[in-house]
């Protein structure tokens, strides 16, 4: 079912400027008073058991980091800039704290021994989903075979389309247009 919900293409550059908090002066512009704040807050009761959570079940610290800080922007803390600044220095905060909790902090994903693949591998089960192959991580970088793969079926059965497998020029892409 289509969602008729989202934005028309465009329709951000005739809304009134200043209406999302990342469009308005951010609340922290120097280093220090956003690590301050943003360590504060991750330590938390609340805060600190959730993240501790999250941990526990494999997800990675890089991960973490990356959301507190892409929700610090989206919400105006601070600008793309300042988060890629604190980055290092939050990640070894988060790394620091699930360590003294006794945890093994996973640094990325490890999708062929994770508590966190098998909680999805569950969750799909339940919600009837079929395993859709590999995550991202072991994608990339995997090469590209050129075997004929089989896109979707029609109603008898009868295959729509084929990847073919070609030869590449030597002038790279670009070479295979006519």
């Amino acid at each position: 079912m289509p969602n008729f919900d989202a934005p028309i293409p465009g329709q951000s550059l005739t809304d009134t400027p200043g209406n999302h908090p990342w469009e308005k002066p951010p609340r922290f512009v120097k280093l220090d008073e956003a690590l301050d704040t943003l360590f504060d807050r991750l330590m938390e009761p609340e805060k600190t058991a959730e993240m501790l959570a999250l941990l526990d079940a494999g997800v990675p610290a890089k991960s973490l980091t990356e959301a507190t800080l892409f929700s610090g922007f989206a919400n105006g803390q601070w600008t793309p800039d300042l988060a890629i600044l604190m980055a290092k220095p939050v990640y070894a905060m988060i790394h620091a704290i699930g360590e003294r909790a006794g945890i093994k902090v996973v640094s990325k994903f490890d999708t062929k021994d994770s508590k966190l693949k098998d909680m999805m591998d569950q969750l799909a089960e339940t919600q009837g989903m079929e395993d859709t192959g590999p995550l991202p991580d072991e994608r990339i970088g995997a090469p590209v075979t050129g075997t004929d793969r089989e896109i979707s079926r029609n109603a008898s059965g009868e295959a729509l389309g084929q990847f073919k497998e070609q030869q590449m020029p030597a002038t790279g892409l670009m070479g295979m247009v006519k």
